[in-house]
């Protein structure tokens, strides 16, 4: 189910995994979305997870504050009652790698470390998310290409399964 689209974003939901992709910086009133949804399963009582993508050239700013507070916020109130949830930054280049090497950091060093992974493909992350939380990598990963078919930077490199 998408619960939000347009032309630099997507907002869905696979059941208990939400899946988000931006390709441009959020909007607040996306990131008030994210949190409902998000709030929305786990107050269900289901241990949802998040596959959150960043598919934008711009990084050099690196992490939006807003973004970060956002997750973080997230993490705090739902802590233990969440699943496992994969982070991925497609973009390329010494910034890209700087940015998924900040953001694994942070994991590392707070309480979700175990259900908390950084990677640098859709597919690397659909394969890790996937059996987490039930479902098979080709059907988490064909759900992620259906909701954001529209992307066409969340496409570049992102190779589905073998």
């Amino acid at each position: 189910m998408v619960h939000s689209s347009d032309d630099g974003h997507v907002i869905a939901q696979l059941d208990s995994i939400g899946i988000v992709c931006f390709t441009r910086n959020p909007k607040d009133q996306e990131l008030e979305l994210l949190v409902r949804s998000s709030n929305t399963v786990i107050d269900a009582g289901v241990a949802g997870g998040l596959l959150y993508v960043v598919a934008r050239d711009d990084l050099v700013s690196g992490i939006d504050p807003r973004v970060r507070a956002t997750l973080e916020r997230m993490i705090k109130r739902n802590g233990g009652r969440t699943g496992s949830s994969a982070v991925v930054v497609l973009s390329g280049g010494f910034v890209a790698a700087m940015v998924r090497s900040a953001l694994a950091g942070l994991v590392m060093v707070g309480a979700s470390r175990k259900h908390i992974r950084v990677f640098s493909t859709a597919a690397e992350a659909c394969a890790w998310l996937a059996p987490e939380h039930g479902y098979s990598e080709r059907e988490l990963f064909s759900a992620w290409q259906t909701a954001t078919a529209h992307l066409p930077r969340a496409r570049d490199g992102a190779a589905g399964p073998r």
